[in-house]
């Protein structure tokens, strides 16, 4: 995060548009370098071909994975990512071993806002969340804890990605009704991902204790909310509430009842409950922060 911030200052990424045009080249080489098939008029299928086993292909996937972790990268590139979804649905399809590693790199945050950027590439994003929320638990135990809580933090504030959308996504390409449509698929998938990273986690308690407190060099006056400790944070208050009232030991059932409660309590019970079990240092800062909205 540190990083990105520095790369945004330096080079100006939110007005500065002229990397699209050489994102275009870079992305359609390592595609096309990761998988064969037929090129299509809008690029957004190009991915979907037979993946190539070589190491290069290997290492072009690596690098298509980074620049889809990466914010300032992703606004760089623009609408130069068309082809990237459907590589990594294909990826998730086929390589599974593949796709846990980027998950693991933190490439969530990217699918997620394709998804809900209604563009032509839009509904491979939204695909490929529907297989991160059908994964098996051997699958999810290759999950680190840290991106465990970088999943929970997005998937239950799946919509706040609408507020810092990057620039370049024009929202033009679907009509209200079918943006309503596909954001009720995001919604439902990015809740069942979310229960089934908890569910398929040993210790509960531990992970989301270690969410509540973790990324401490950004308890600072000067916080971003959306990227450090912001309202996103209150979720691993709120679900540490449940789970130790729950003994530490929470049913699938209870789960799914917890999340839905979630979605219809008002942010003003959400920092009510934040309040109470949050550490108060920590709470005081965040608080004020959240306040004042710096």
């Amino acid at each position: 995060e540190k990083e990105c911030k520095r790369f945004k200052k330096a080079y100006n990424t939110t007005k500065d548009t002229t990397g699209e045009s050489l994102a275009w080249f870079v992305v359609a080489l390592l595609v096309r370098s990761s998988a064969a098939g037929e090129l299509t008029h809008d690029s957004a299928a190009d991915g979907s071909g037979r993946l190539r086993n070589t190491p290069y292909a290997v290492a072009a996937r690596h690098r298509v994975a980074q620049i889809l972790s990466t914010p300032e990268l992703r606004n760089c590139a623009m609408d130069a990512l068309a082809p990237v979804p459907s590589l990594i649905l294909n990826v998730a399809e086929n390589l599974r071993h593949e796709f846990i590693k980027f998950l693991n790199m933190g490439i969530l945050d990217g699918i997620i806002q394709i998804a809900l950027a209604g563009e032509h590439h839009s509904s491979y994003a939204i695909k490929t969340l529907k297989f991160i929320s059908n994964l098996d638990a051997p699958d999810i135990n290759q999950v680190t804890d840290q991106t465990k809580l970088d999943i929970l933090e997005l998937c239950c504030n799946p919509l706040k990605r609408r507020r810092s959308l990057d620039e370049g996504f024009s929202f033009q390409s679907l009509s209200d009704s079918e943006r309503e449509t596909a954001e009720k698929k995001i919604l439902h998938s990015c809740k069942k991902i979310a229960i089934n990273v908890l569910f398929n986690t040993n210790d509960i308690t531990s992970l989301l204790e270690d969410g509540m407190c973790r990324r401490s060099e950004f308890i600072t006056p000067d916080w971003d909310v959306d990227s450090a400790f912001g309202t996103k944070r209150m979720v691993f208050a709120y679900l540490y509430d449940i789970v130790v009232q729950h003994g530490g030991d929470i049913s699938l059932t209870s789960l799914k009842d917890s999340f839905e409660q979630w979605d219809q309590t008002t942010i003003t019970d959400k920092i009510e409950c934040a309040k109470q079990v949050l550490d108060p240092t920590v709470f005081k800062v965040w608080f004020k922060t959240i306040e004042t909205g710096i």
